[in-house]
């Protein structure tokens, strides 16, 4: 009897260590998908300490995956680099600690970058930067002393030595509640570094003037997701990368002009024949609506069956 109980017990708990281990890798690897734009290749990621994450780099729990960039590197089984650094801005209004910098770091690699995606600006305005205008061409000099010519010669640095990557601009959230009275409204930078990015044809990713993601979702008028009024706490940085990383998926689309269709093609496309698609059958083992594969709850059934089993062989040895 000593030997059965022994065994059952040994059972039990390894049946409770494998549904603990399965849960645990289940919560550990991220959802990768092989069709997605980002999948295996290489991006820079470039900024200030909003980019760098400094909050999270604290934190043992994240290790490398700290701020959008670490995740979004994480998420894709890419390669890459998160080079944004604390008090880094647009122009020179903090001398050598510039994004521009940041991409010199890289020049040598340059060739190799799938995605290039700038993060920049909170500084010059927390600074009272000169805001600066766009210029009519591109050959430069620009004025580094301003941040629209910071950005203008961060745009073409940018292009000159990343010849084959996709590129991105972030335009930063709203700061209103911030102690420094500049990052209140800092809507003069972001109007005009959309101008630039237009003119450059650098997409962007405009969160400061959404409203709605501002006090809704980001609630950036609270420190529910910034820690400080400015810098993301870990939910901010669970807010935000979903947004980016989806907008990254589509900077590799080019906007082509309509093309006029003939009649058998259009009549192709509207027969349910030619346009219906058969479903791919998943492989992936069933989960349940929190995610947890099936079988996990099977072994916790069986571990807390073997363990009745044994409560009720014990209690009869002691009748």
């Amino acid at each position: 009897m000593k030997r059965l109980l022994c065994v059952l017990l040994a059972l039990a708990s390894l049946l409770a260590c494998l549904a603990g281990l399965t849960v645990s890798a289940e919560k550990a690897e991220p959802d990768v998908d092989p069709e997605s734009p980002l999948y295996k290749k290489m991006a820079l990621f470039v900024g200030d300490s909003i980019c760098e994450a400094i909050y999270e780099q604290r934190d043992s729990n994240y290790n490398y995956r700290f701020g959008w960039g670490g995740r979004i590197l994480y998420n894709n089984e890419m390669r890459g680099v998160n080079l944004g650094k604390s008090g880094a801005s647009v122009s020179d209004c903090r001398g050598a600690n510039t994004i521009l910098a940041q991409l010199k770091q890289q020049a040598s690699n340059g060739a190799q970058f799938d995605y290039v995606i700038v993060h920049g600006g909170v500084n010059d305005a927390w600074d009272s930067c000169a805001v600066g205008e766009m210029t009519e061409g591109f050959e430069g000099p620009f004025d580094m002393t301003t941040f629209a010519g910071g950005l203008e010669t961060t745009f073409q640095y940018l292009k000159e030595t990343y010849p084959n990557a996709y590129y991105g601009y972030i335009i930063n959230f709203s700061i209103p509640n911030s102690r420094q009275a500049s990052l209140s409204d800092m809507s003069a930078y972001f109007t005009v570094a959309k101008e630039i990015c237009d003119k450059w044809e650098i997409p962007y990713l405009d969160f400061y003037f959404d409203d709605d993601f501002n006090k809704n979702i980001m609630k950036t008028h609270t420190d529910e997701n910034l820690y400080d009024y400015i810098h993301c706490r870990t939910s901010g940085y669970d807010i935000l990368t979903p947004r980016i990383e989806a907008w990254m998926e589509t900077l590799h689309i080019k906007e082509e002009p309509p093309v006029e269709e003939s009649s058998e093609e259009a009549s192709a496309e509207e027969s349910p024949e030619a346009s219906s698609v058969a479903p791919a059958e998943s492989t992936a083992p069933a989960k349940d609506e929190g995610g947890i594969p099936v079988y996990v709850y099977i072994l916790i059934a069986a571990g807390i069956a073997i363990v009745a089993a044994v409560v009720i062989l014990v209690l009869k040895k002691k009748k």
